[in-house]
């Protein structure tokens, strides 16, 4: 990245590119102009501007290569990269090629802990898109990568966050998960993933105010990060929880806005539309989650209770039946 700045009294206008260097291919240009005094009071966008689409263009850089190059030619963190932007995706064939990125760097890189993590999620997704054939085969292959993972780094964050979301999801351990997810947050406070499953883990115990306060917090530690939508539906989920139905609404409408193939997402949307009297809404809602997840129901089965915490599933079912989706 280079650029170069201009100074006329209390603005500066700043112009910037993004460049890849081995074929100086401009991946991004652009200028803006901010107040220095609010640029170094911090509460200028100038910066936010600049990292917002530098962040962007790289991951959308990445992600076209690992679509379209061997692995074998991809640089480790440019696969890395692709992979997770695959895996957003959530599109199948993209989906499964992160699975094969994800495995490679296993293969090329056998000590390192986060590809392993990242393999642990990537089952944890199949299984909460209804995409499983084999729902204790997702488990195991789960909780196998993110014990690989601990194994190689017992207090990476992501690790310990994969291993709690196997116990969470696929065990219905809470309190285990709960503790991974607290170590995790001990470990590196900035470990988004931590603070949203947290988030889920305290509304099933039904501390909805703490939940809230985790969601919110991994909402702020990353505004720019490619699974916002994931993040958008733990705030839903939480506010769910605790009866807060205008916002839950709002992050339901915000995660799906963000990702509009996420079913959970539509999932809690449609309940939270329910719960807060726009029954028309709602049934469209409905609607649209099950042209996400065909075959989905309302019913309390191992595979769809994740994200439903027991102190208010009975009325989030109750909601969904009404909408439309079938019991």
């Amino acid at each position: 990245m280079s650029g170069h700045f201009y100074v006329h009294e209390q603005r500066v206008r700043l112009n910037a590119e993004l460049c890849e260097l081995p074929s100086g291919l401009v991946l991004w240009a652009g200028s803006t102009v901010a107040d220095i005094q609010a640029f170094f009071e911090g509460s200028d966008e100038l910066v936010p501007h600049i990292v917002a689409n530098v962040a962007s263009q790289v991951m959308a850089y990445e992600l076209t290569r690992a679509r379209s190059l061997a692995m074998t030619s991809l640089a480790p963190y440019s696969l890395y990269i692709g992979a997770t932007g695959l895996m957003n995706s959530l599109v199948r064939d993209d989906f499964d090629r992160a699975h094969s990125a994800f495995a490679h760097l296993t293969e090329r890189y056998p000590r390192q802990a986060a590809p392993y993590a990242m393999l642990a999620n990537w089952h944890l997704f199949r299984a909460m898109q209804g995409w499983s054939d084999d729902w204790q085969a997702d488990a195991a292959h789960s909780r196998d990568c993110a014990d690989r993972a601990l194994d190689i780094d017992p207090k990476q964050a992501a690790a310990l966050t994969a291993r709690g979301a196997t116990l969470v999801s696929f065990a219905g351990d809470v309190d285990s998960g709960r503790a991974c997810y607290l170590a995790a947050i001990e470990s590196d406070p900035t470990e988004t993933w931590a603070w949203a499953r947290l988030a889920g883990a305290l509304s099933h115990v039904g501390e909805h105010d703490a939940a809230c306060d985790a969601a919110h917090q991994a909402l702020a530690l990353s505004p720019l990060d490619p699974s916002l939508f994931v993040f958008e539906s733990f705030a839903a989920m939480a506010n769910l929880g605790a009866g807060h139905y205008v916002e839950a609404v709002r992050h339901a409408r915000a995660s799906v806005r963000r990702h509009a193939l996420h079913a959970p997402s539509h999932r809690l949307l449609t309940a939270a539309l329910w719960l807060v009297d726009q029954p028309d809404e709602a049934r469209i809602a409905a609607k649209r989650y099950l042209e996400v997840q065909p075959g989905a129901t309302a019913g309390i089965r191992q595979r769809q209770s994740v994200g439903t915490p027991p102190v208010w599933r009975e009325r989030f079912v109750q909601a969904l039946v009404a909408a439309g989706v079938p019991p």
